[in-house]
């Protein structure tokens, strides 16, 4: 017995919920995380054409903001177990950044427009660590996979049913209404999938089926950065799997690259160049496009200048559409462009350089974590947020997407990791012995029953 508790002495109680029936408070947690990442996913379309028309509210709008407010109120709920954790590192810099956010309002473009956004980020900030010491590493990582599944699978649905609003407008043989958002859910869920796996809570078989699902469906998006986010995903994923040594694994993925395209090349299939090669990779098949990135780099210098016309306190969070409406270049009209298709120049945008500094304080603390104590759950996410911020603005929009909701989780997981570890984890001498509480306190002694 002593040789047993030497290898756990103490455990917080709340750790093994994971192997206890689901109560209603997690019934309600994992439902409203499902909801929140699967319906908070889609755009807010704009309505107005004219400059310096107002944005209309829809009810897919309303859906959104009263799942942000039962979120907010369970956070709310559960508020004094939670309250020391918004004033610990790294989950503080989401409090720091909403707070801001708060700062914003009264010099935004549209004050109610930003005040109803600082509401949702803030329910959503409250919502995360009561859900996270509620349910726990299974539960969690269970719920984002379901709204995720249900939202690509939803996807596919309308593709075929409903293709008017299921494809790509400009190009209907794309999945997606609003392509890149699905690619950036598809990377999610992947990592989220191989989260669980490392964990022990999915077959092989499963892993296998569910990985070539989102898959196919990433590349039926056309979204190159979401193919070559799955694909770094993955990669990293077999990394830490397999526990390759990093020059060996860098050594054997250059040999296959160079090997599959001599293939290609000395078997006469397709003929290579570089203009092929630079076609391939642009949607219109036009090499201009690759240098612009699609267009991107005006919509990033215009962008520019209008955070010099206000670099501290920006336009208000979630306000970006307000800055932009004035762009027209590129296949963009008056009032057509959202966001500045990166995640810094967006944020910068909004909440001006102040906010950008917290915003690479977040994304700084969570690399630090990631080369000097990984945690892959928290390093997957990490690694979509860096590839697919380069061309899309991925967090802090106007409402939290199921983007933003994960990598909030992903914020707070890592000072809450004592109800994040799976039970798999654990020792096998402790993992299967019943357990009773000698000792109540803050840390709850455990000893397994004679």
């Amino acid at each position: 017995m002593n040789q047993t508790l030497s290898l756990l002495p103490t455990i917080d109680k709340r750790l093994l919920n994971q192997t206890k029936p689901f109560t209603m408070s997690m019934w309600i947690g994992a439902i409203l995380l499902s909801a929140a990442v699967f319906f908070n996913s889609f755009s807010i379309t704009l309505i107005g054409l004219e400059k310096g028309a107002q944005f209309s509210v829809q009810y897919t709008v309303i859906i959104r903001l009263l799942l942000c407010a039962g979120c907010g109120l369970y956070g709310l709920f559960y508020v004094r177990k939670t309250v020391k954790e918004f004033f610990r590192f790294p989950g503080a810099w989401s409090l720091l950044l909403g707070l801001w956010g708060l700062v914003t309002v009264a010099f935004a473009s549209n004050i109610p427009y930003t005040a109803t956004a600082c509401f949702a980020i803030f329910c959503i900030i409250l919502f995360v660590p009561a859900l996270i010491i509620n349910l726990g590493y299974r539960r969690v990582m269970f719920s984002i996979l379901a709204g995720l599944l249900i939202y690509c699978i939803g996807s596919w649905v309308l593709y075929f049913i409903w293709p008017e609003i299921g494809r790509y407008a400009t190009e209907p043989s794309r999945l997606g209404n609003s392509s890149n958002e699905l690619g950036l859910q598809i990377s999610l869920a992947v990592a989220t999938i191989l989260s669980l796996k490392i964990a022990g809570y999915l077959s092989r078989g499963t892993m296998l089926f569910l990985l070539g699902f989102f898959c196919i469906s990433a590349y039926s998006t056309g979204a190159k950065s979401a193919m070559v986010c799955v694909m770094i995903v993955i990669s990293y994923f077999l990394f830490r799997k397999v526990k390759i040594p990093a020059k060996v694994f860098t050594a054997f993925g250059v040999i296959i690259v160079i090997s599959l395209i001599s293939l290609v090349y000395f078997s006469g299939l397709v003929e290579l160049n570089s203009q092929t090669i630079l076609k391939s990779l642009t949607r219109s098949g036009d090499v201009e496009e690759m240098y612009t990135f699609t267009g991107r780099t005006d919509i990033w210098s215009f962008a520019i200048d209008k955070v010099f016309e206000s670099p501290w306190v920006g336009y208000g969070y979630g306000g970006s559409r307000y800055a932009l409406t004035e762009f027209s270049n590129h296949a963009y009209g008056e009032n057509d462009l959202h966001h500045a298709h990166n995640l810094l120049l967006n944020t910068i945008l909004c909440v001006g350089l102040f906010g950008g500094v917290i915003l690479v304080a977040m994304l700084l603390t969570q690399l630090g974590k990631l080369l000097t104590s990984p945690s892959i759950f928290p390093d997957l996410i990490l690694i979509v947020v860096l590839i697919i911020g380069l061309t899309e603005p991925v967090l802090f929009g106007p409402m939290p997407r199921g983007s933003t909701i994960i990598w909030l989780i992903a914020l707070f997981w890592r000072q809450l990791d004592k109800f994040l570890q799976p039970i798999d984890a654990l020792p096998k001498e402790i993992r299967g012995a019943p357990m009773i509480i000698s000792t109540p306190g803050p840390n709850y002694q455990y000893q397994p029953l004679k």
